[in-house]
């Protein structure tokens, strides 16, 4: 069941968040396709005793809405987050993350400081490279070929980057998150458009190697190395669609 959440407006995205809990603030950013409720399963109730919880949907994801003109980079996502602090928080915050949340952290902490009490970020970098960058160019070219990451053949794909190996390996424990799994790789599917939403959206890298523009590097310098992370609202708008979160 979809909880009720309300909207902040900022300078070009009105953004669906909820709070929860008193005390100083901690404001929860969520990975690629993620809803700011996934954060209230597990993480947020353990902390509403002590702190105000901020949860909130990303622009393209959910029910925030945005007017600006894609592709967007890092830096407009970070935007919408130090508008959502600065309208709804008690600053400066604790900012948590993951994977494209932790990269989005990254860029409030240099573009707003004032706003950082501190920062946790999980399943991040300055750049994708390596492994981490073939596993998304890989991905980029099933798509292209008109490939499907759905039932088991997601669950598998997307586990790799949502658990550390010892998990996937334990025989008593991945019978059990398998089947949370699917909840998680659901909020990529809808995201990327394999399945059917009111607002299919799907997510890429633009063409040329690089990463997303946070941590050490400005976009416009993300830009002339030839690529960065940016979003894009439906599938016409690019050829395939990065994995990665």
């Amino acid at each position: 069941m979809e909880i009720a959440m309300p909207f902040h407006t900022g300078s070009s995205a009105s953004i669906h968040y909820e709070q929860t809990g008193s005390g100083p603030d901690i404001i929860w950013v969520g990975g690629g396709g993620a809803r700011g409720q996934d954060w209230q399963r597990f993480q947020t109730p353990h902390f509403a005793p002590r702190f105000r919880s901020t949860v909130f949907d990303n622009r393209g994801i959910g029910r925030t809405a945005c007017t600006a003109p894609l592709p967007w980079p890092i830096a407009d996502f970070a935007r919408d987050v130090a508008e959502l602090v600065k309208g709804v928080c008690d600053g400066p915050v604790v900012f948590i993350g993951s994977s494209l949340g932790s990269a989005i952290v990254q860029e409030v902490a240099i573009d707003h400081p004032e706003l950082v009490k501190c920062a946790i970020v999980m399943g991040t970098g300055a750049w994708s490279t390596g492994w981490g960058w073939d596993y998304q160019a890989a991905e980029i070219e099933f798509r292209r070929r008109g490939g499907n990451l759905d039932g088991m053949m997601g669950v598998a794909h997307y586990a790799s980057m949502l658990y550390p190996a010892r998990a996937l390996g334990d025989r008593v424990l991945w019978p059990k998150l398998k089947w949370t799994c699917p909840e998680k790789v659901e909020s990529f599917l809808l995201m990327k458009g394999d399945l059917d939403d009111e607002t299919e959206t799907v997510y890429g890298c633009v063409q040329g190697g690089g990463g997303w523009p946070c941590a050490n590097e400005r976009s416009d310098e993300a830009a002339d190395r030839g690529g960065s992370w940016c979003w894009f609202l439906d599938a016409d708008a690019m050829d395939g669609s990065a994995a990665g979160s």
